[in-house]
């Protein structure tokens, strides 16, 4: 059970393939990992994500989203921008606030952690990386607004 004044919220990797997800805790300190999401596009992840929005209590959904600019997008990269913007919109329509959180090298960095902890991989690889990044995003998003509080 959370505090009242505690606001829950949702962290979500939109992969290609798989949809990370991931909660703070309690204190809103750290993001953990909860689940992955596959073979869910459109309507049926945004109905999925706005189950698991009223089964945790959140109030705001972080969606990772790619940056435009960046030199090496290519069209995945646009298409994920796309469906980000999309998923945004039906949860906003649902009265779920949402913030586009920057999601670079968010994907790469949990390689790199699941490298580091020297795992076997295995066909749940791709899922554990995607809740991973979910994580990720989901953390940077807390530790900024940790920063701004404290100033």
């Amino acid at each position: 059970m959370t505090a009242p004044d505690r606001e829950v919220i949702l962290g979500v990797d939109y992969g290609t393939h798989w949809v990370g997800l991931a909660i703070c805790d309690p204190t809103g300190s750290y993001a953990v990992p909860i689940k992955c999401l596959t073979g869910l596009t459109g309507r049926a992840l945004s109905r999925r994500i706005m189950s698991v929005v009223r089964e945790r209590g959140v109030r705001l959904v972080v969606i990772g989203c790619p940056v435009e600019n960046v030199p090496d997008s290519n069209r995945a990269v646009h298409q994920v921008i796309s469906k980000v913007n999309q998923l945004k919109q039906s949860l906003e329509k649902d009265s779920v606030d949402v913030f586009l959180q920057d999601e670079s090298y968010s994907s790469f960095a949990a390689v790199q952690i699941r490298s580091e902890l020297d795992t076997n991989s295995d066909r749940n690889q791709k899922k554990w990386i995607d809740s991973s990044a979910a994580v990720i995003i989901l953390q940077s998003y807390l530790d900024e607004k940790a920063k701004l509080a404290i100033k």
